[in-house]
């Protein structure tokens, strides 16, 4: 049995740290990768936040493979135009996808996917994360989840997310159904017209990621109620964590990981996983997480591998208690 192993990694912990060499031990016919540049697939546009987070480590990726490492955007049809370029691509190492965990959830709101994401993609490792955030109008008569239990039992709330099942729509119906809040979903194409609409008060309150309006609640704009997962985050450590407030759940954060194509020679998934986990130890680079609200995650492939798998238990039957079909 393979041991499971994560580490996060903060920009504070990481003082003093360097890029350092490298070691590996490769045998057979992977040993001399790479011989020539290394694409890593982003399944959505330019500048959001898996592409930013990938951008941020390219030319330290291909300091340390010898090779450039370039960022190739297909977006398209929820991702799965980038994602199903990748698991058809050549297993050698020079195809990559930089995705969310949650896409081992995909097959259960995307019917007719040409892909399996637990059978066609090998982990490399995971890359970084960002909580879920609620958030309310600061004038909302709440400063913890339970406030919003009594408002709903005279009217149900609505609930503003940037997407039909996205991590913090599927999260917040957990979480209302356990803390007994009647909320309705209203969702949006993207977090900056739900933050509108939030900031109108034509919402009552809202799951975001951290990552997404952070900048907002540091200047007084938006309250948080609590972040959706077991802890706090080093990068609002003010913020509550749910479980502080009666949610027992997993709460919904975005991690991000790296992937290839399955049956990729494991010395490369090895090479591939030394290069990303030493280029998340670099100080620069955790700061570029942080200033962006996300957290660096440095893991082994089998922790990345099963935390895919272990995504699709969690959210698998929210989906179809919810009857999500992206397709509708």
């Amino acid at each position: 049995m393979h041991r499971r192993t994560l580490t996060r990694l903060s920009a504070s912990g990481l003082a003093g740290c360097a890029l350092a060499p490298i070691a590996w031990a490769q045998t057979g016919p992977a040993q001399d990768y790479p011989t020539k540049p290394v694409s890593i697939v982003v399944p959505f546009p330019p500048g959001g936040g898996t592409d930013v987070l990938i951008r941020l480590m390219t030319e330290r990726l291909g300091a340390l493979l010898g090779q450039p490492v370039v960022v190739d955007n297909r977006p398209g049809a929820t991702g799965s135009i980038g994602n199903d370029r990748v698991a058809k691509a050549a297993p050698d190492g020079y195809t990559l996808l930089a995705q969310a965990s949650i896409i081992g959830v995909f097959p259960h709101m995307l019917p007719g996917l040409l892909y399996n994401p637990l059978r066609d993609f090998a982990a490399i490792g995971m890359i970084g994360e960002t909580p879920t955030v609620f958030v309310v109008h600061p004038d909302f008569p709440a400063t913890v989840l339970k406030d919003l239990a009594a408002p709903s039992r005279r009217k149900p709330l609505t609930f503003g997310t940037a997407g039909i099942g996205s991590p913090q729509h599927l999260g917040t119906e957990r979480m209302t159904r356990e803390l007994g809040i009647a909320a309705e979903h209203v969702p949006y194409r993207g977090t900056a017209p739900a933050v509108t609409d939030l900031l109108g008060r034509q919402i009552d309150f809202a799951a975001f990621s951290l990552s997404s309006v952070l900048p907002l609640i540091r200047e007084g704009k938006l309250k948080a109620l609590a972040i959706h997962r077991a802890r706090r985050s080093a990068l609002a450590p003010e913020i509550p964590a749910a479980s502080e407030q009666g949610v027992n759940d997993a709460g919904s954060s975005v991690r991000f990981l790296l992937l290839a194509p399955a049956r990729t020679p494991a010395e490369t998934i090895g090479r591939l996983n030394a290069t990303l986990n030493a280029v998340l130890r670099v100080p620069d680079v955790a700061k570029g997480f942080a200033d962006r609200g996300y957290e660096v995650i440095a893991s082994t492939p089998e922790f990345a591998q099963a935390d895919v798998a272990e995504q699709e238990r969690i959210w698998a039957p929210v989906v179809r208690q919810l009857g999500i079909s992206l397709t509708d």
